[in-house]
């Protein structure tokens, strides 16, 4: 499709017309010009914040080529304060049933009217571009940007920066290294100039080859098709009853040319009607073309996978919806600018992302204005929470960098998905939630099943599903039932994402003969299967729901948030600690159970004694799972019998918040003095700011000063023994949007209002010798068992110290030489201390086999032998969620960041003495040939041992030993 061609598509499409319904908007006077001077009169002003967080970690290999081709560049501009003030009110009006404009929706020329840049200036923009050498591309439908291509040389004159060749993680890449700058004429028009790094973002991987049957007779695992997921959560209701997509589009970004042959493979192996997406390339721009001349670090096999992913789920879930995959030079911002702007679809999946702190302080806030505007528009906006758990500027195997969420996802503007895994009662053999077999379209699952959260932990890996409070954006009006730290909280809601229980099956390469050649399998001659697991699985399949959902109402929704909590918040709808096992009209099944924890370097931000960061889930809305899987069933009927949750009205200039607190070492009963800087542009910043501890409120918002500076004076206690991460959020006001301080960069650095750096983070240390407490510890730290032994179970001893009484959880974690992860038991799982008496608990240590005496039957599998290997180096640079490509069982080299999760298993009779490692991490069982000899499960397995005790204000104590075992 040509790029000329689409707004005729869009004039003629039901779809369009569907955003150009009778709007009953209020008169508004023309958009003034804002641009009053020729910009070739006036200076220079400089972007704050404009240089990538990435360039001060990468090797700077000098001046990129001048002559070098930039396409895909865009200047982006500003609301005023009437404008973002106006647009606000209509979001909320938008989400209002009792407003007129309830689902008034605007198209884009009807957004450009009200909130756009005048012509007059965009006029003056664009000749300004052309006067510095510059190709106009694109003028934005919404009045919000212009797209447009140039040289090196050119950027660098025009926005007065210098870009240079950078080399990153043993890739090229350019950027620029000093902040842009723009015409004095611009300033307070443009926020931001994109387009002058390439720093794409790269989908992250799980991969795994697995057994030939979706319910398998041998290990008992279980792999997922489309049907399991109809009947786990509730959706064969409304596909019986007609509800299944039709007449209605979801749009799927991505930064690749798909195989439309692989779509079609998955969707007759799954037993689905013929139904061929349309592609259209962003801004004309094909990603496979010979002329992608700076597609420097190009389309990569993760990529393939995970379009072919997200287009084979998305469609799946809504069989009969238009699926229109978006693709182009960079899938953000490039891509998803383009499917707001032409309003291409009511729904807009994303699974590629990025941790706040890897995104340029100017950059984000611009495509937060992109996602506001889709809202403004109907469009929903959905976005993968990561998979590196609570830990996502992090990718193992120890944490660094502290607790930090994903945007796109962490956006008030978009839908947050995170990740569950089935708790199923047993990672092996048949269960009541199970079929024997496979029904005619792949699916066995028999009813919906226990989740808990995703965490890869279970499999000695670094991953599960992202969570937490956002650094960067504070808490949405609507965000009712939350924990109370000021901040946008994600995820919103989950769905199941383990890569390694159960994983999710999909077709890639099919033109080749690798994947799907013979329904889900390979081929007529190899049986073996591809599947995967990661967030980016839940956005695509809750897009395909939401096209059901929007299908049975006859509306679109827009910011689907506000009724999702207002469906959360109301108990006809959701009860704390149930699932539709136990009642039937709930539209949440609560998750209750793990945590999205992950294992992090002592000293380091937020990592806990036990040595683990993240959170539990815990009956009601967690950091780990949000609100829980859904009942779809229930949720489209249940949709509209709720008022959506209001938004509120803030300004549209940007305020920044920063934090200190003297002393940063005290014992209890010491006193801490906390300061909030609050600065901005445009005047004074008024209102109120939130002082938060390890992101939970101190006391209630104190009023802002006319000095910008708040202070909290922290009376230090018991219940805050040791490392407290320290921060501030500030509400806005009229002029200034509100924030939270410090907000972190990649690498440990802050930004201040006029780009200079502040220490990170803020921690406050509180020691004492008096406060009641506990130990772990073992008598029993080494366990040596022979070839042929048993395995021992090992007692640990909980021992109170000064008067502490409570209930002490235990979880684990494990390192092994062998490769292979055992299972840990606790016997009991937690132990209440009531009394000065010690405590104790068994460990046991099963799922690997000391006497392998007798040997097990041809191609049987033996229980238990996962191996998992993590990924090494701190590589936030993934795409948000996703899954996994599989690497063929002859060893096919696989891209080097994937993570493997799941079952390798030799599909065909031939058994395997050996392992089979692709690059970077994997895991594999062993099938052992008759009468084995030698014992694979020889080698030292490190377990930590953590104790977690909660007190009722939920602050976390953890201690922790180690017991080490030596299978000989």
């Amino acid at each position: 499709m040509s790029l000329n061609s689409l707004p005729r598509l869009l004039a003629t499409s039901a779809l369009y017309l569907v955003g150009l319904g009778s709007i009953c908007l209020p008169a508004s006077a023309a958009i003034r010009d804002r641009i009053l001077a020729p910009a070739a009169r006036t200076g220079k002003v400089a972007i704050p914040n404009s240089v990538h967080p990435r360039v001060n970690q990468a090797t700077d290999m000098g001046p990129a080529p001048a002559e070098t081709r930039l396409h895909g560049m865009s200047i982006r501009f500003n609301m005023t304060d009437g404008q973002q003030t106006t647009l606000d009110q209509l979001l909320a009006d938008q989400q209002d049933s009792s407003s007129p404009r309830y689902h008034q929706w605007l198209t884009p020329v009807q957004y450009a009217a009200q909130f756009g840049l005048s012509s007059a200036d965009i006029a003056k923009v664009s000749a300004w571009l052309t006067s510095q050498g510059f190709t106009v591309t694109a003028v934005a439908n919404g009045g919000t940007f212009i797209s447009f291509d140039g040289t090196v040389t050119q950027a660098q004159a025009a926005f007065a920066t210098d870009i240079h060749s950078l080399s990153l993680k043993g890739e090229t890449h350019f950027a620029n290294v000093s902040n842009v700058s723009v015409p004095g004429a611009f300033s307070g028009v443009v926020a931001a100039i994109t387009g002058l790094h390439n720093f794409r973002l790269q989908p992250r991987v799980h991969s795994t080859v697995v057994s030939p049957n979706f319910t398998s007779s041998v290990s008992g695992n279980h792999y997922i098709t489309p049907g399991d997921l109809y009947t786990i959560y509730d959706v064969n209701p409304l596909l019986n009853s007609g509800i299944n997509g039709a007449g209605q589009t979801i749009a799927v970004v991505g930064q690749v040319n798909i195989n439309l042959a692989d779509i079609a493979a998955f969707r007759s192996a799954s037993g689905l009607s013929t139904n061929v997406p349309t592609t259209v390339h962003a801004f004309g721009f094909d990603p496979g073309s010979p002329t992608c001349t700076s597609c420097t670090t190009g389309p990569s096999q993760g990529d393939l996978t995970e379009s072919s992913i997200d287009v084979e789920w998305s469609g799946a879930m809504a069989p009969a919806a238009s699926i229109i995959f978006v693709n182009g030079q960079y899938v953000l911002p490039n891509v998803i600018t383009y499917a707001v702007d032409n309003n291409l679809a009511p729904i807009i999946t994303a699974s590629y992302g990025l941790c706040e702190a890897g995104w340029g302080t100017t950059e984000l806030l611009a495509m937060n204005a992109v996602f506001k505007q889709a809202n403004a528009q109907g469009q929903t906006i959905l976005a993968a929470s990561a998979d590196q758990g609570a830990t996502d500027c992090d990718s193992g195997p120890s944490a660094m960098e502290g607790l930090a969420v994903d945007f796109p996802g962490s956006s008030p503007y978009v839908t947050s998905m995170g990740g569950t895994m089935f708790n199923d009662g047993t990672v092996t053999g048949a269960t009541n939630y199970w079929s024997g077999s496979n029904g005619t379209t792949g699916g066995s699952a028999i009813s919906y099943i226990p989740e808990t959260v995703w965490n890869d932990a279970d499999h000695s890996q670094y991953g599960g599903g992202g969570g937490g409070a956002s650094a960067f954006f504070t808490k949405p009006a609507w965000q009712v039932g939350t924990p109370a730290d000021a901040s946008r909280d994600v995820p919103d809601i989950s769905l199941t994402a383990s890569p390694g229980h159960d994983s999710l099956l999909f077709c890639v390469n099919v033109a080749t003969g690798v994947s799907c050649g013979n329904g889900y399998r390979r081929s007529a001659t190899d049986n073996t299967l591809d599947a995967e697991g990661g967030t980016s699985f839940d956005s695509q399949i809750f897009g395909g729901l939401l096209a059901l959902i929007e299908q049975k109402t006859g509306s679109r929704i827009g910011n689907a948030n506000p009724t999702i909590y207002a469906l959360a918040n109301n108990p006809a709808y959701y009860t704390p600690g149930q699932t539709i096992l136990n009642n039937t009209n709930l539209v949440f099944n609560d998750v209750t159970s793990g945590n999205n924890a992950m294992l992090c370097t002592t000293g380091s931000p937020s990592c806990g004694n036990g040595g683990t960061a993240g959170y539990n889930a815990v009956n009601g809305y967690d950091l780990a799972t949000g609100w829980g899987s859904v009942n779809v069933a229930n949720l489209a009927n249940d949709w509209n019998l709720v008022k959506p949750l209001g938004s509120g009205t803030l300004g549209s200039n940007m305020s920044v918040t920063t934090v200190s607190a003297t002393p940063a070492a005290v014992a209890v009963g010491a006193t801490v003095t906390l300061r909030a800087t609050v600065t901005g542009s445009a005047g004074t910043p008024t209102g109120t700011v939130q002082f938060l501890a390890n992101n939970v409120a101190l006391g209630s918002a104190v009023p802002l000063p006319s000095s910008g500076v708040a202070t909290y004076s922290l009376v230090t206690t018991c219940s805050a023994l040791g490392q407290q991460v320290i921060a501030a959020a500030y509400s806005g006001d009229v002029n200034y949007q509100g924030s939270k301080g410090p907000v972190l960069t990649a690498g440990g650095a802050t930004q201040t209002a006029n780009g200079s750096a502040q220490t990170a983070p803020v921690e406050v240390v509180i020691t004492s010798t008096t406060c009641p407490d506990f130990t772990i510890s073992t008598a029993t730290p080494t366990v040596t068992v022979a070839a042929g032994g048993s395995i021992p179970s090992v007692t640990i001893t909980a021992t109170p110290t000064n008067n502490f009484t409570g209930s002490v959880v235990f979880s684990s974690a494990v390192t092994s030489t062998s490769g292979y992860t055992p299972t840990i038991t606790f016997s009991p799982a937690s132990v209440a201390i009531t009394s000065s008496a010690a405590v104790t608990t068994s460990l046991q240590l099963s799922g690997i086999i000391a006497d392998l005496r007798l040997p097990v039957a041809p191609g049987q599998v033996d229980a238990g032998t996962m191996l998992a290997r993590q990924s090494t180096g701190k590589t936030p640079w993934y795409a948000a969620g996703s899954g996994v490509t599989i690497a063929s069982l002859l060893l096919l080299v696989l891209p080097r960041k994937r993570r493997l999760g799941g079952l390798l298993v030799m599909a065909l009779a031939i058994a395997l003495v050996g392992g089979i490692t692709g690059c970077g991490s994997s895991s594999q069982v062993v099938v052992l040939p008759p009468a084995a000899k030698s014992n694979p499960y020889v080698g030292t397995y490190t377990v930590t041992v953590i104790g977690t005790y909660t007190n009722t204000n939920s602050q976390v104590t953890q201690h922790s030993t180690v017991v080490t075992y030596a299978i000989n």
